[in-house]
């Protein structure tokens, strides 16, 4: 039976499995599979045409225009606040290096060198649960996938590949909004005295704990993300080092690059 049925193409594996059991892997497929557009297409990597190109200088001035000043430096000591206060010649040689790595497709050892900072959630609290690691990335690394990111993001918001009410990381929205929103309606059922129920989901380190292939990969792909995207987060993902910096010092000065370092992992890190 099954031999005709293959040989017609009508035949489902899903039919070899109870009921049950089959529901639900049709369900898990479903997040696997790419999202349609507006138009009802499939998603794919011809829709994200130009998104790998070079940095203009229009992209890269736009881009650290954008930047919160005062932000903490990585390894190098280079810092967001330098780069937009520096002499345009300077500025332009930071963009021709990013355009190197982004052409080559690959990113500098330096560039995948972190440091960590352990922060107290609490003063005087030594418990190791109340800690905040803070990581330290190096600058010209996250501009490269900074300005991309944003690419493919506007092209996805116009291919409708985005829902409506997401207001984090999509190009011209942000979250103050919503939340505006929230408040409101907390304000407005307080002040009129009637009942409100609200579900609210705050997952632990729901951002530095995210998984290469099921975290980024896997929902790239179902965007339709061009094979080109994934490789380049990939290769500046391999290879991270990262040093932990304390009051007597770094531990890579301290213990040796060996011994004080360790190669990144998922839950550490901002």
């Amino acid at each position: 039976m099954y031999r005709e049925q293959v040989a017609q193409g009508t035949f489902s594996a899903w039919e070899l499995l109870p009921d049950s059991h089959g529901a639900s892997f049709r369900r898990l497929l479903s997040y696997f599979r790419r999202k349609r557009t507006k138009s009802g297409e499939r998603a794919h990597g011809g829709m994200y045409e130009g998104i790998m190109g070079e940095i203009s200088n229009e992209e890269w001035d736009s881009y650290w225009k954008g930047k919160k000043s005062g932000s903490t430096p990585g390894k190098s000591g280079l810092s967001i606040d330098q780069i937009v206060c520096a002499h345009e010649d300077i500025r332009e040689a930071l963009r021709l290096s990013a355009n190197a790595s982004l052409r080559l497709r690959c990113a500098g050892t330096s560039w995948k060198r972190e440091v960590l900072v352990p922060i107290s959630k609490e003063l005087g609290n030594p418990d190791r649960e109340k800690i905040r690691p803070l990581k330290m990335q190096e600058v010209l690394r996250k501009s490269v996938l900074g300005v991309v990111m944003r690419r493919f993001m506007t092209r996805a918001v116009e291919l409708g590949l985005v829902d409506e009410m997401q207001s984090g990381f999509v190009p011209g929205k942000d979250t103050s909004i919503p939340l505006l929103q929230l408040r409101a309606i907390v304000d407005n059922h307080n002040f009129f005295r009637k009942d409100l129920v609200l579900v609210s989901q705050d997952i632990k380190r729901a951002y530095d704990s995210c998984e290469y292939v099921s975290g980024k990969e896997m929902p790239l792909r179902r965007w339709g993300a061009p094979e080109e995207l994934i490789e380049l987060l990939k290769e500046y993902d391999d290879g991270r080092v990262t040093e932990i910096r304390i009051a007597q010092g770094s531990t890579a000065d301290i213990l040796g690059k060996e011994l004080g370092t360790f190669h990144d992992q998922c839950g550490w890190g901002q």
